[in-house]
């Protein structure tokens, strides 16, 4: 996620750097980015559109 967020690479350059396919880190970032967003806690948005 740091080459691809912050180091702003793409997939293709952050794959190649780490030695992997494209599809592999793209299979990988959207895997971290649902486990982020479920540890979240919710919003107050969402708290409100739930009540």
């Amino acid at each position: 996620m740091l080459y691809r967020f912050f180091g702003e690479l793409t997939q293709a350059e952050t794959a190649e750097k780490v030695g992997l396919s494209q599809v592999h880190v793209s299979r990988l970032l959207t895997q971290s980015l649902k486990a982020l967003r479920k540890a979240q806690p919710p919003s107050q948005l969402e708290i409100a559109v739930a009540a």
